[in-house]
C-alpha cells in the first residue's frame, strides 16, 4: 500500500476537509500485528523456541466495520485459525 498521500484520494490526508480524515486501510496492521506477535510468542502453538523463530505469517483476513477516524477507540482481536508445517517454495 502506498503512503496516504500517494494515492492522491484527499481524504487520507487533507484534515481541512469537511468530513475530516481517516486512516488508510493499511493502519490495520499497526492495531493487528501485535497480536500476531503474542500469538506467535505464545507457548498455546505447540511449537518449541526454534520453531517459533522460524514461523511465517502467511494470511490473515481483516474486517471493518467503518473507517477509523482520528479519536476512536479500536477493539481488536485475534482467532488462530491453523498451525501447520510447511515446506519452503522454490
Amino acid at each position: 500500500m502506498p503512503p496516504a498521500s500517494a494515492t492522491g484520494n484527499a481524504r487520507y490526508f487533507d484534515d481541512a476537509a469537511a468530513e475530516g480524515i481517516v486512516a488508510t486501510p493499511a493502519f490495520c496492521v499497526s492495531l493487528e500485528w501485535p497480536l500476531v506477535l503474542a500469538l506467535g510468542h505464545s507457548d498455546a502453538l505447540g511449537a518449541s523456541p526454534a520453531e517459533r523463530l522460524r514461523g511465517v505469517h502467511a494470511e490473515q483476513d481483516s474486517t471493518f466495520v467503518r473507517p477509523i477516524r482520528p479519536g476512536d477507540v479500536v477493539l481488536t482481536t485475534a482467532t488462530l485459525v491453523e498451525v501447520r508445517a510447511t515446506r519452503p517454495a522454490h
